[in-house]
């Protein structure tokens, strides 16, 4: 018996094929969209991104989920470990273990993949933005350092120009100063009065100081050897000479710094009187031979009378 094709339909073994023949090219086609895909650099840098991210993200929530899970499972394992002789507490904890171990790395590397892979997406698909971005935040930072050394260089600038215009102030003020002092030094050397007063001064101080020395240890042995007459009975006549002694210690730097001091400030005074105002030292001269005349005339007109009572008394 024999079989026949109906007319017109076409056999099963061609539609097979033809089925086969697309199912093949559309194979290579999603083949070649995968290399395609594989040789993009964003596809690159996704893939890489996204790897590192689960690989980080999935170790960390791993470790976090083995303690968690631990410490959950060993806790749930409490509950029947008195029936279990607490063998439910470390199988407890091992399972929980476990269990947050893979869940904590499903979920982190899951969390990590996606996360990271859009992070790196995103920046490499917009860097040419971000790297625009950063030159000009980079511009502006310079410009703005910039514009800070200039101005501090101005400070700097301004500060050394008023330093300077104030020291040579200061300067100019001094050397006047100086100069002024010297003059001023000069003009008090070559003033006579200064120089007579100054030569008196010093010669009032030597003297009376000399003399004031000399009284005050004279006085103070004298008055140190009158109080010494009070315990001399006690102290065999020892204490006469050794207040003595101390009395004229004592009263020698008295008398010289007393007298020194009254014949510097009398000296000068005198010294200064008789240069600078003479018309007080020929007034004085004047007085004193008024005084000397009038002396002279009282002593003779004395002896006039004493001569003549002696002379009547004779007769």
């Amino acid at each position: 018996m024999s079989t026949s094709k109906p007319a017109g339909v076409p056999g099963v073994g061609e539609a097979s094929e033809a089925a086969a023949r697309a199912d093949i090219g559309s194979i290579f086609k999603q083949k070649d969209r995968v290399l395609e895909l594989a040789s993009e650099r964003t596809s690159q840098v996704t893939l890489a991104c996204a790897a590192c991210g689960a690989l980080l993200l999935g170790s960390g929530c791993a470790v976090a989920g083995l303690l968690i899970g631990t410490t959950v499972g060993a806790a749930l394992g409490l509950l029947p470990a008195l029936l279990t002789f607490g063998l439910s507490v470390p199988l407890g904890g091992f399972l929980g273990a476990l269990c947050g171990l893979a869940a904590g790395a499903l979920l982190g590397s899951g969390a990590g993949f996606v996360g990271a892979g859009l992070l790196g997406y995103g920046l490499y698909t917009r860097r040419k933005k971000i790297g625009a971005f950063l030159f000009g935040v980079r511009t502006r930072v310079q410009a703005a350092q910039a514009a800070v050394f200039a101005f501090c260089a101005d400070c700097i600038a301004a500060m050394r120009g008023h330093a300077a215009c104030a020291c040579g102030a200061g300067m100019a003020t001094a050397a006047h100063a100086v100069k002024t002092s010297r003059s001023k030094a000069l003009e008090l050397a070559s003033d006579k009065a200064l120089q007579a007063s100054a030569v008196s001064a010093f010669s009032g101080a030597v003297v009376l100081g000399a003399g004031g020395g000399v009284l005050g240890l004279t006085i103070g042995m004298v008055v140190g050897g009158a109080v010494g007459l009070i315990p001399a009975v006690f102290t065999f006549g020892l204490s006469i000479p050794a207040l003595a002694i101390l009395g004229g210690v004592v009263g020698f730097p008295i008398g010289t710094v007393f007298g020194g001091a009254v014949g510097l400030v009398g000296g000068g005074v005198t010294g200064y009187t008789i240069i600078a105002k003479p018309e007080l030292t020929s007034s004085s001269l004047d007085c004193a031979k008024c005084v000397k005349e009038a002396a002279c005339t009282y002593t003779d007109y004395l002896l006039v009378r004493i001569a003549g009572g002696t002379g009547s008394t004779s007769d």
